[in-house]
């Protein structure tokens, strides 16, 4: 008798303890809780920051949120740090948060975790994204992405790609690429496994698959068919192709454009150059 006493005074004076933060925070203009069935059927309207827990039955709209946003369409006009889940996710400003959905869209900068069907970033992220559909950053990213379907920056990116299409506009800084086809275009310090690994810059690095192709590589380069205007390094595959060669090339066909056919310009299983 005594135990139960005690523990249903314990929750009272929980419940006491909460009402009175609750009513702390009404009083400075803190909204801790919002429950929204679809915006502007909501406890607090959008033009409010929510600090604490937002649910939402169908459509929730506010300005920033830090804490937990849970629901099936969650939109913030601000920024959001915390945890966030539905089936979309849509942030105006920045966010330091984990997100998942089916859709993930931020239109700023996102440094944690974003992960589900897309995401889709116009900002920068530091972090990671994991989607079985595709991620999409139209900044730089530092981190990795990981996607059934493709990735894709146009930025600068640092870090780990795997997807069926990676696709890089700009440099890659240092990583590496495991995909189906690597396209980059700009300049490469990674490696790269694929079947085919396309790289208009100059490339620095390891690349391996069926068909590698880069406009210079200081490096090694190994498949089926390597091609490049100025190789620095090693060259192994079935067709090894150059116009310049300060290396190796171990191939069934080694051909280096610059050098005339009997001076060792084509070459079977072994050609050097330094």
């Amino acid at each position: 008798m005594q135990r139960r006493l005690s523990v249903i005074l314990a929750t009272a004076l929980s419940l006491g303890f909460c009402s009175n933060v609750f009513a702390a925070d009404a009083a400075a203009g803190v909204k801790p809780f919002q429950l929204s069935l679809f915006s502007p059927a909501q406890i607090f309207g959008p033009e409010e920051a929510i600090h604490g827990l937002r649910l939402n039955l169908i459509y929730a709209d506010n300005t920033d949120l830090s804490g937990w946003d849970l629901g099936l369409v969650n939109r913030l006009r601000g920024d959001l740090s915390g945890l966030q889940l539905g089936l979309v996710n849509w942030v105006d400003g920045e966010v330091r948060a984990v997100q998942g959905a089916l859709w993930n869209h931020v239109e700023g900068d996102v440094v944690g975790l974003q992960f589900g069907g897309v995401a889709w970033l116009e900002g920068n992220l530091t972090g990671y994204q994991y989607s079985f559909g595709g991620n999409f950053v139209m900044g730089d990213v530092s981190g990795a992405q990981v996607a059934w379907l493709g990735n894709c920056v146009l930025g600068d990116f640092s870090g780990m790609q795997a997807g069926v299409v990676n696709h890089v506009k700009g440099d890659v800084l240092s990583g590496g690429q495991v995909g189906v086809v690597q396209w980059m275009q700009g300049d490469v310090s990674a490696h790269q496994l694929g079947v085919v690994n396309y790289v208009q810059g100059d490339f620095r690095g390891t690349q391996a698959g069926i068909f590698s192709c880069s406009r210079s590589v200081d490096g090694l380069q190994a498949g089926v068919l390597n091609h490049t205007t100025e190789m620095k390094g090693l060259q192994i595959g079935l067709i090894n192709w150059t116009q310049s060669l300060s290396g190796l090339q171990i191939g069934l066909i080694n051909y280096v454009g610059s050098r005339d056919l009997a001076r060792g310009g084509l070459l079977p299983f072994l050609n050097a150059a330094w």
